[in-house]
């Protein structure tokens, strides 16, 4: 019985020393690992911000080709409408004509709207986006035993 007491007793003692020096291990692999892992999550951090800012340049000239582009827009949409009020009041004469039984003058051709080529350049040739330079990493430290 004492004997399997003592026995129980150093296995145990030897478990323990086993998984002391298996953590002792794993804390000194952990140890090695951690400067590539900081380093890793800084390049990510970097990268994330270079995108951010690519993303924001690329909206802010979207925006900028948006409203350079808006008064050439409406003035062109005004222009439409004014050209189909001009229209309608043209084809006057000719339905009080075909309703009363007159003759049907004829009438003006379609007009074309002129459209400012100077107020689109932004549309029809946008200026390309400007990336900013690449950003450069340190390289990767080998692992330390």
């Amino acid at each position: 019985m004492i004997s399997d007491a003592l026995s129980a007793r150093s296995q145990r003692k030897d478990i323990s020393k086993a998984n002391r020096r298996s953590m002792a291990m794993a804390n000194t692999q952990m140890n090695n690992l951690l400067p590539a892992y900081q380093q890793a999550q800084d390049t990510l951090t970097g990268g994330y911000g270079q995108a951010g800012q690519i993303n924001q340049g690329a909206l802010n000239q979207a925006y900028q080709m948006q409203g350079a582009s808006f008064m050439p827009r409406m003035q062109a949409y005004q222009s439409g409408n004014m050209a189909a009020q001009n229209a309608n009041l043209a084809s006057v004469p000719a339905m009080r004509a075909a309703l009363l039984g007159g003759r049907i003058p004829q009438m003006a051709p379609a007009q074309s709207l002129a459209i400012d080529p100077a107020s689109i350049a932004g549309l029809t040739n946008p200026q390309a986006q400007q990336f900013p330079g690449q950003q450069q990493f340190q390289p990767m430290r080998p692992f330390q035993r």
